[in-house]
């Protein structure tokens, strides 16, 4: 990972770059997902979880950006690379796709026909 930093608006502008595969990617959300436990073993606090998938500033918590129906969240990454989590369907969904106006199209296809048919 190689962190670096910014100032913006008086706050710091933390970005990590990660490769990750989609399974490695995957394993994080399930990690979230599961208020920080894998295999019923605690590694990051429940509170903790919770503190980072709650809103600060503008739908943004602690580099998760907070659907605004409240359905899950999701963290954005470079070149089109997304992971959303969405605790109400027990559900991860990995995209890694060529950033492009294209690759735009990706989300609603989660939000406009996979979570309404879970419904």
């Amino acid at each position: 990972m190689t962190p670096s930093s910014k100032v913006y608006h008086d706050l710091t502008h933390v970005k990590v770059c990660a490769s990750l595969s989609a399974i490695d990617l995957a394993k994080f959300g399930l990690l979230y997902l599961n208020h920080g436990k894998i295999n019923n073993r605690q590694i990051i606090t429940a509170e903790y979880i919770d503190e980072a998938t709650t809103a600060h500033i503008e739908n943004y918590g602690y580099y998760w950006w907070i659907n605004e129906d409240g359905s899950g969240y999701r963290g954005l990454g470079r070149g089109g690379q997304e992971l959303h989590v969405y605790p109400e369907h027990d559900m991860v969904v990995v995209l890694q796709a060529q950033d492009s106006p294209r690759s735009k199209f990706y989300t609603p296809i989660i939000t406009d026909v996979i979570l309404k048919a879970l419904k």
